[in-house]
């Protein structure tokens, strides 16, 4: 999303469109995997909370302040590419129909 972020500035034309579902897709095959293995460090950071005590309870503090982090920076990311000025009606329908299936969609299909 940065290196779109870096050469788009606006959405003037049907290429700036492409990118942004490009980047789109790109953002969901990443957040789902992302997803699955941090309820997967979670419930073992859970399970050495339990287990273990002290240890488990750093474990889980530092996969709670690493995801926390990481999703913080992915959101605000998303947030800049959704909120892209479009220069042309056209653009700006293609762009909004993409906004709204990134937030709806499981598997946005373009």
């Amino acid at each position: 999303m940065q290196q779109f972020l870096a050469t788009h500035f606006e959405i003037d034309n049907l290429v700036s469109v492409a990118a942004l579902k490009v980047v789109v897709r790109h953002n969901m095959v990443l957040a789902y995997p992302l997803l699955v293995l941090g309820l997967v460090a979670m419930a073992s950071a859970l399970m050495l909370l339990l287990g273990r005590g002290l240890t488990g309870y750093l474990c889980m503090g530092i996969f709670l302040l690493g995801n926390g982090l990481s999703t913080r920076r992915m959101k605000a990311l998303e947030q800049l590419v959704r909120s892209l000025p479009a220069t042309s009606g056209e653009c700006a329908q293609a762009q909004a129909e993409v906004n709204q299936r990134w937030k709806k969609r499981l598997w946005p299909n373009f």
